[in-house]
Protein backbone atom coordinates (compact mmCIF):
# COMPACT_ATOMS: atom_id res chain seq x y z
CA UNK A 1 0.00 0.00 0.00
CA UNK A 2 2.92 2.49 0.94
CA UNK A 3 4.39 1.97 -2.73
CA UNK A 4 0.84 2.44 -4.58
CA UNK A 5 0.92 5.60 -2.30
CA UNK A 6 4.69 6.70 -3.27
CA UNK A 7 3.72 6.36 -6.94
CA UNK A 8 0.18 8.06 -6.49
CA UNK A 9 2.26 10.90 -5.07
CA UNK A 10 4.96 11.42 -7.88
CA UNK A 11 2.03 11.20 -10.52
CA UNK A 12 0.29 13.86 -8.89
CA UNK A 13 3.82 15.83 -8.66
CA UNK A 14 4.14 15.32 -12.95
CA UNK A 15 0.83 16.67 -13.49
CA UNK A 16 1.45 19.24 -11.44
CA UNK A 17 4.92 19.92 -13.62
CA UNK A 18 3.06 19.38 -16.46
CA UNK A 19 0.42 22.37 -15.77
CA UNK A 20 3.12 24.45 -14.20
CA UNK A 21 4.98 24.13 -17.43
CA UNK A 22 1.85 24.53 -19.81
CA UNK A 23 0.84 27.33 -17.71
CA UNK A 24 4.80 29.01 -18.05
CA UNK A 25 4.57 28.34 -21.81
CA UNK A 26 0.87 29.98 -22.31
CA UNK A 27 2.60 33.02 -20.50
CA UNK A 28 5.73 33.19 -22.42
CA UNK A 29 3.20 32.23 -25.76
CA UNK A 30 1.23 35.58 -24.78
CA UNK A 31 3.73 37.23 -24.07
CA UNK A 32 5.38 36.38 -27.47
CA UNK A 33 2.20 36.62 -29.73
CA UNK A 34 1.79 40.56 -27.87
CA UNK A 35 4.75 41.23 -28.67
CA UNK A 36 4.96 40.32 -31.54
CA UNK A 37 1.51 42.11 -32.95
CA UNK A 38 2.80 44.91 -30.99
CA UNK A 39 5.67 45.06 -33.28
CA UNK A 40 3.55 44.20 -36.72
CA UNK A 41 1.28 47.46 -36.06
CA UNK A 42 4.35 49.53 -35.36
CA UNK A 43 6.05 48.13 -38.29
CA UNK A 44 2.28 48.85 -40.45
CA UNK A 45 2.02 52.45 -39.12
CA UNK A 46 5.65 53.65 -39.64
CA UNK A 47 4.81 51.72 -43.20
CA UNK A 48 1.96 54.08 -43.21
CA UNK A 49 3.21 56.85 -42.02
CA UNK A 50 5.72 56.92 -44.64
CA UNK A 51 3.32 56.00 -47.51
CA UNK A 52 1.14 58.88 -46.29
CA UNK A 53 4.84 61.59 -46.40
CA UNK A 54 5.57 60.26 -49.71
CA UNK A 55 1.77 61.08 -51.28
CA UNK A 56 2.22 64.51 -49.41
CA UNK A 57 5.41 64.94 -50.99
CA UNK A 58 4.45 64.03 -54.06
CA UNK A 59 1.25 66.48 -54.09
CA UNK A 60 3.35 69.47 -52.81
CA UNK A 61 6.15 68.58 -55.52
CA UNK A 62 2.92 68.43 -58.33
CA UNK A 63 1.96 71.93 -56.99
CA UNK A 64 5.17 73.48 -57.63
CA UNK A 65 4.70 72.54 -61.44
CA UNK A 66 4.19 74.97 -63.50
CA UNK A 67 1.61 73.85 -65.13
CA UNK A 68 0.17 73.14 -61.75
CA UNK A 69 0.79 76.36 -60.13
CA UNK A 70 -2.27 77.62 -58.50
CA UNK A 71 -3.49 80.72 -60.41
CA UNK A 72 -5.46 82.67 -57.12
CA UNK A 73 -5.00 86.17 -57.33
CA UNK A 74 -7.42 87.92 -59.89
CA UNK A 75 -7.01 91.47 -61.08
CA UNK A 76 -8.76 93.69 -63.52
CA UNK A 77 -7.76 96.14 -65.82
CA UNK A 78 -10.61 98.93 -67.24
CA UNK A 79 -10.83 101.36 -69.71
CA UNK A 80 -12.72 102.27 -72.82
CA UNK A 81 -15.67 100.72 -71.00
CA UNK A 82 -14.41 97.71 -71.47
CA UNK A 83 -12.39 95.05 -68.11
CA UNK A 84 -9.80 92.88 -69.09
CA UNK A 85 -9.50 90.59 -66.12
CA UNK A 86 -7.23 87.47 -65.80
CA UNK A 87 -5.59 85.05 -62.71
CA UNK A 88 -2.13 84.34 -61.39
CA UNK A 89 -0.04 83.03 -59.05
CA UNK A 90 -0.04 84.62 -55.51
CA UNK A 91 3.78 84.50 -55.05
CA UNK A 92 4.16 87.08 -58.45
CA UNK A 93 4.23 90.73 -57.95
CA UNK A 94 0.77 92.99 -59.38
CA UNK A 95 1.29 96.35 -59.90
CA UNK A 96 0.87 99.69 -61.76
CA UNK A 97 3.91 101.22 -63.57
CA UNK A 98 3.79 104.14 -65.67
CA UNK A 99 -0.18 103.91 -65.43
CA UNK A 100 -0.11 100.38 -66.87
CA UNK A 101 -0.59 97.33 -65.15
CA UNK A 102 2.55 94.46 -65.01
CA UNK A 103 2.87 91.34 -63.48
CA UNK A 104 6.29 90.45 -62.10
CA UNK A 105 7.37 86.68 -61.83
CA UNK A 106 9.05 86.28 -58.17
CA UNK A 107 12.47 85.91 -59.86
CA UNK A 108 11.96 89.25 -62.20
CA UNK A 109 12.96 87.34 -65.06
CA UNK A 110 9.28 87.46 -67.12
CA UNK A 111 7.08 90.56 -67.20
CA UNK A 112 3.53 90.52 -68.15
CA UNK A 113 2.00 93.85 -69.42
CA UNK A 114 -1.85 93.96 -69.85
CA UNK A 115 -5.05 96.55 -69.88
CA UNK A 116 -7.27 97.80 -71.72
CA UNK A 117 -6.18 100.74 -73.86
CA UNK A 118 -7.71 103.89 -76.33
CA UNK A 119 -4.31 104.39 -78.44
CA UNK A 120 -4.11 107.78 -80.55
CA UNK A 121 -3.68 105.30 -83.51
CA UNK A 122 -3.38 101.80 -84.11
CA UNK A 123 -2.46 98.99 -86.59
CA UNK A 124 0.19 97.08 -88.38
CA UNK A 125 2.67 97.15 -90.74
CA UNK A 126 4.71 94.64 -92.93
CA UNK A 127 8.03 96.59 -91.91
CA UNK A 128 11.32 94.47 -92.62
CA UNK A 129 10.22 90.67 -94.77
CA UNK A 130 10.44 88.04 -92.01
CA UNK A 131 10.23 84.39 -91.96
CA UNK A 132 8.55 82.26 -88.88
CA UNK A 133 10.78 80.22 -87.24
CA UNK A 134 8.01 78.87 -84.83
CA UNK A 135 4.64 79.71 -84.16
CA UNK A 136 2.69 78.10 -81.56
CA UNK A 137 -1.23 79.20 -80.47
CA UNK A 138 -4.46 78.63 -77.68
CA UNK A 139 -7.79 79.83 -77.72
CA UNK A 140 -8.54 82.21 -74.85
CA UNK A 141 -11.73 80.77 -73.43
CA UNK A 142 -12.58 83.23 -71.57
CA UNK A 143 -12.27 85.49 -74.36
CA UNK A 144 -13.27 84.32 -78.22
CA UNK A 145 -11.73 87.16 -79.99
CA UNK A 146 -8.40 86.94 -78.27
CA UNK A 147 -5.96 83.75 -78.33
CA UNK A 148 -2.63 83.07 -76.90
CA UNK A 149 0.59 83.21 -79.60
CA UNK A 150 4.09 82.33 -78.88
CA UNK A 151 5.58 83.42 -82.44
CA UNK A 152 9.28 83.86 -83.27
CA UNK A 153 10.61 85.03 -86.82
CA UNK A 154 13.31 86.10 -88.06
CA UNK A 155 14.65 89.09 -90.27
CA UNK A 156 17.00 88.64 -93.60
CA UNK A 157 19.32 91.01 -91.77
CA UNK A 158 19.49 87.28 -89.62
CA UNK A 159 17.89 89.56 -86.66
CA UNK A 160 15.98 87.36 -84.30
CA UNK A 161 12.26 88.66 -82.58
CA UNK A 162 9.77 87.29 -81.02
CA UNK A 163 6.09 87.87 -79.67
CA UNK A 164 4.77 86.01 -76.47
CA UNK A 165 0.84 86.92 -75.62
CA UNK A 166 -2.56 87.90 -76.50
CA UNK A 167 -3.66 88.42 -80.46
CA UNK A 168 -5.98 88.64 -82.12
CA UNK A 169 -8.11 85.33 -83.29
CA UNK A 170 -9.16 86.79 -86.52
CA UNK A 171 -5.59 87.66 -87.39
CA UNK A 172 -4.64 84.63 -88.67
CA UNK A 173 -1.80 83.96 -87.02
CA UNK A 174 -2.90 80.46 -86.04
CA UNK A 175 -2.33 79.82 -89.88
CA UNK A 176 1.16 80.82 -89.60
CA UNK A 177 3.58 78.14 -90.12
CA UNK A 178 7.80 77.45 -90.22
CA UNK A 179 8.69 79.48 -93.15
CA UNK A 180 6.05 81.28 -93.62
CA UNK A 181 6.51 85.76 -94.16
CA UNK A 182 5.12 87.20 -91.05
CA UNK A 183 3.86 90.11 -93.91
CA UNK A 184 1.40 87.57 -94.06
CA UNK A 185 -0.17 88.44 -91.13
CA UNK A 186 0.95 91.28 -89.01
CA UNK A 187 1.86 90.05 -85.87
CA UNK A 188 -0.13 92.62 -83.38
CA UNK A 189 0.05 92.06 -79.80
CA UNK A 190 -3.44 93.03 -79.05
CA UNK A 191 -7.04 92.89 -79.92
CA UNK A 192 -9.42 95.44 -81.27
CA UNK A 193 -12.30 95.50 -79.05
CA UNK A 194 -13.93 98.91 -80.93
CA UNK A 195 -13.61 101.40 -83.78
CA UNK A 196 -16.16 103.60 -82.76
CA UNK A 197 -16.40 106.23 -81.58
CA UNK A 198 -12.96 105.39 -80.57
CA UNK A 199 -10.54 102.81 -80.94
CA UNK A 200 -9.96 100.57 -78.24
CA UNK A 201 -8.11 97.48 -77.66
CA UNK A 202 -7.24 94.92 -75.03
CA UNK A 203 -3.46 93.56 -74.62
CA UNK A 204 -1.47 90.63 -72.34
CA UNK A 205 1.99 90.85 -73.27
CA UNK A 206 4.90 89.09 -72.27
CA UNK A 207 8.28 90.34 -72.22
CA UNK A 208 11.23 88.10 -70.90
CA UNK A 209 14.51 89.64 -69.21
CA UNK A 210 16.96 87.43 -70.87
CA UNK A 211 15.49 88.63 -74.49
CA UNK A 212 15.76 92.76 -73.58
CA UNK A 213 18.27 95.23 -74.22
CA UNK A 214 20.98 94.87 -76.82
CA UNK A 215 21.59 91.22 -76.49
CA UNK A 216 21.96 89.67 -79.87
CA UNK A 217 19.33 86.93 -80.02
CA UNK A 218 19.27 83.42 -81.07
CA UNK A 219 16.88 80.99 -81.87
CA UNK A 220 18.36 78.49 -79.16
CA UNK A 221 18.20 82.01 -76.31
CA UNK A 222 14.68 82.82 -77.37
CA UNK A 223 13.51 79.07 -77.37
CA UNK A 224 14.88 78.38 -74.10
CA UNK A 225 13.25 81.48 -72.07
CA UNK A 226 10.00 80.31 -74.08
CA UNK A 227 10.04 77.05 -72.57
CA UNK A 228 11.02 77.95 -69.02
CA UNK A 229 9.24 77.66 -66.03
CA UNK A 230 8.13 80.94 -65.68
CA UNK A 231 6.89 81.30 -69.55
CA UNK A 232 4.53 78.38 -69.34
CA UNK A 233 2.68 80.20 -65.97
CA UNK A 234 3.08 82.98 -67.95
CA UNK A 235 0.87 81.72 -71.04
CA UNK A 236 -1.37 80.26 -68.00
CA UNK A 237 -1.96 83.41 -66.77
CA UNK A 238 -2.42 85.22 -70.54
CA UNK A 239 -5.12 81.95 -71.54
CA UNK A 240 -7.11 82.89 -68.02
CA UNK A 241 -8.14 86.13 -69.66
CA UNK A 242 -11.54 86.93 -69.58
CA UNK A 243 -12.53 90.42 -71.23
CA UNK A 244 -16.23 92.37 -71.30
Amino acid sequence: MKSSHNQQGSFAVVIIIVIVVLVVLGALGSIFWQNYTKQMGDAALEADKKTQQSVESEREADALKPENVNLNTINSSTGGGYSLTLKYPSSWKGEEVNGEDVITSPEGDVTLKYGVATPASFGATCGEQATVQSSEWSALEGFPKGMFSALVWRTSGNVYMYQFGMVDAAGGVDKLKAGDSTCEVGPVQAVVLSTSPKTVIAYANVEFTALSGDTALTAETIKTALTSDNAIIAKRIVESVIVK
